[in-house]
C-alpha cells in the first residue's frame, strides 16, 4: 500500500471511532484530508509523518483567520496521535506549535 492509502485509510478508522464516541465527524473532515493529499504529493515514498511535512503544509496553507489554522493544527495533533497510537511514526504538534 502506497503512504496516500495507508494515511487514508488510518484516517477513516479514527474517524470512525471518534464517532462511534460520540464526536462529530465534520470536526475532522476539513484539515486532514488535504493535509493528506498535501503529504502523498510531496512525500510521496513517505513512511511517516514529520515535523518538515506539517511545516511545509502549514505554511502552503491560506488560512483566513488564526483560529482556523489553529483548529488545522489541532486536528493535524489528533490524527498524529491516533498514527503513533496504531504503531505508526508520526510528529505530534504541541498546543504551542508554531511555524
Amino acid at each position: 500500500m502506497s503512504f496516500h492509502q495507508v494515511m487514508l485509510a488510518a484516517y477513516n478508522d479514527m474517524l470512525n471511532i471518534k464517532v462511534s464516541l460520540g464526536y462529530t465527524r465534520d470536526n475532522y473532515v476539513s484539515h486532514i484530508p488535504q493535509f493528506i493529499e498535501f503529504c502523498a504529493n510531496k512525500y510521496p515514498t513517505a513512511n511517516e509523518i514529520t515535523k518538515e511535512m506539517i511545516d511545509k503544509w502549514l505554511v502552503s496553507r491560506p488560512f483566513n483567520t488564526d483560529n482556523t489554522r489553529r483548529l488545522a493544527i489541532i486536528n493535524i495533533r489528533h490524527f498524529a496521535r491516533y498514527l503513533n497510537a496504531i504503531g505508526k511514526c508520526a510528529y505530534v504538534p504541541s498546543s504551542e506549535y508554531n511555524v
